[in-house]
């Protein structure tokens, strides 16, 4: 199956300085996230629209992350919401409102790394491709199917089954969508998930904890040049898609 159109849903969680869990910084692993996901779509001519949830952190910042991206549909808030699955759904429901309708969604965060491309991995576009696989955990009775919750793929048809899955899940611990497999399962059948193979390169998908807490003025003071030195060149493409 070809698709016209691709969506790429980028949620941002940011936590100030000292926070205990780090923080995440788009413009610092800008280019990992483009060399991975975006530029192979667009060399195959694919339309990629950008989409996000992010909590605020400085004017500039925030100005410079919408020029980067030029998103088709984003939120700004001023505190994200203590589940960690709240940023996903929200940027999902901006995507139920877009017209016309993408065809499918790539969903991920702006702390992820990438070692392998799009091409690079055996995606079924047909149905929900989750990486790796899911493994049991929990108490005798209470186990339950845990899964890696950085990226997933997944038909538009199946937006209203993912966030329905992601509420479930957020129940969960931290909050975190961890828990989708089991929720997805009894939505769509076992048959409409893929879990994405982890060979031969066992992290192809990683945490970036570069950024240990946020301190608001060092980082409003120089991101403009971390952010010239990611991007690199612009490139247009040939088939006609827009960019």
């Amino acid at each position: 199956m070809i698709f016209t159109d691709y969506c790429l849903l980028l949620s941002l969680r940011i936590c100030g300085g000292g926070c205990a869990q780090g923080c995440s910084v788009f413009f610092n692993d800008a280019q990992n996230i483009t060399n991975a996901l975006v530029a192979p779509l667009e060399r195959a001519g694919v339309e990629v629209l950008n989409f996000f949830h992010a909590q605020r952190f400085c004017p500039a910042a925030d100005a410079e992350l919408v020029v980067r991206l030029k998103p088709a549909g984003h939120v700004f808030v001023a505190k994200m919401t203590p589940r960690i699955v709240d940023s996903y759904v929200n940027v999902l429901y901006l995507i139920t409102r877009f017209e016309p309708p993408v065809d499918a969604v790539i969903l991920t965060r702006f702390d992820v790394l990438y070692n392998k491309n799009l091409a690079q991995l055996s995606l079924d576009w047909a149905k929900v491709d989750l990486p790796g696989s899911a493994s049991m955990v929990g108490a005798p009775g209470q186990r339950k199917k845990k899964v890696n919750d950085l990226f997933q793929v997944f038909l538009s048809i199946l937006i209203k089954a993912m966030i329905l899955a992601f509420k479930e899940s957020g129940k969960g611990k931290y909050g975190s969508g961890h828990w989708v497999v089991g929720p997805l399962e009894r939505l769509v059948g076992q048959t409409m998930i893929q879990f994405i193979s982890m060979e031969p390169t066992p992290n192809y998908i990683i945490l970036d904890r570069s950024c240990a807490g946020l301190n608001n003025g060092t980082f409003c003071a120089d991101h403009s040049m971390n952010l010239a030195a990611s991007l690199g060149p612009k490139t247009v493409n040939v088939n006609g898609s827009r960019v």
